[in-house]
């Protein structure tokens, strides 16, 4: 998520019991990171295009501050299909 501009807060669970118990709570029981919640929505492990496509749906004025295209993870899935241009 860093990488693609996605503003989000770290929470460590091991470090704090209600957290550990909220992601135990979402994900089957398991310890599962990252756990992201967005808008009220838990994902457990998502990849980052869920993470923009919920944060688009509940805050598009967030989501307007997104990089066009995805950021870095668009770059590079256009390099590894080949349309992304030079590929040094």
């Amino acid at each position: 998520m860093r990488s693609s501009g996605i503003p989000f807060t770290e929470v460590n669970i091991w470090q704090d019991p209600g957290a550990a118990a909220f992601v135990r709570s979402v994900a089957g029981g398991n310890e599962t990171v990252p756990t992201v919640t967005v808008g009220g929505t838990a994902m457990v492990n998502p990849p980052v295009s869920r993470v923009v496509g919920e944060l688009r749906r509940v805050a598009p004025e967030l989501a307007s501050s997104l990089p066009a295209g995805g950021g870095r993870l668009a770059r590079l899935r256009r390099w590894l299909s080949g349309s992304g241009g030079d590929r040094r």
